[in-house]
């Protein structure tokens, strides 16, 4: 007898689990649609590349003959804005660039250049203003640039071509302002000058 009732609660033990199992599979065998979709298929993307790898240019650089200078004139002999320099007052910069063969082929054919900025005179804005502030500082004047045939390389604006020798010269000179009063005094300015490629 003991063994029988032994018997037959491992049956019903095993019946009970056996139901649990039916219950548990019995959604997914009703909705099988549900877990066991059919998957579309991905659809890849193409890039397609190009490009280029280019020489580095050299550099161009430039040097001046004198980082400063200092220019002394008689009123007398300054000339008056936008006229040419045929006196040849004030002082004359060398200018040269270094950079290789790629730098003096492009000064041969013309393709490279100086420019010339700074901050303007007030009046046309073609020559360096006067920088300086202090009490014996000159009114009315300002510092031109020049070329070496006499003209005004304007400030900001004018060009100076490199020379295929690498020597090119600028001349500075003192100019009075058109419509101001002149006033004998010191000046000072600063003059940046860039090698360009054209």
């Amino acid at each position: 007898i003991l063994f029988s009732d032994t018997y037959k609660m491992f049956i019903k033990g095993f019946s009970m689990k056996y139901s649990l199992l039916l219950l548990a599979l019995s959604p997914l065998l009703a909705f099988p649609g549900v877990y066991a979709q059919e998957s579309t298929p991905d659809i890849p993307a193409t890039l397609e590349i190009s490009g280029t790898v280019n020489a580095t240019a050299s550099a161009c650089s430039v040097s001046l003959s004198q980082s400063s200078v200092n220019v002394t004139q008689d009123l007398k002999d300054v000339i008056s804005q936008g006229d040419k320099n045929y006196s040849g007052g004030g002082a004359n910069i060398h200018l040269y660039f270094t950079g290789g063969a790629e730098c003096g082929d492009l000064a041969k054919e013309g393709r490279l250049i100086y420019h010339f900025s700074g901050n303007a005179d007030n009046a046309d804005g073609t020559v360096l203003a006067n920088n300086d502030v202090s009490q014996t500082s000159a009114k009315g004047l300002g510092i031109g640039i020049f070329d070496q045939e006499h003209n005004i390389i304007a400030l900001n604006k004018g060009t100076l071509a490199a020379t295929a020798e690498g020597t090119s010269v600028f001349n500075i000179a003192m100019v009075k302002l058109n419509g101001q009063d002149v006033v004998p005094g010191t000046l000072q300015g600063a003059l940046t000058i860039d090698i360009e490629r054209l």
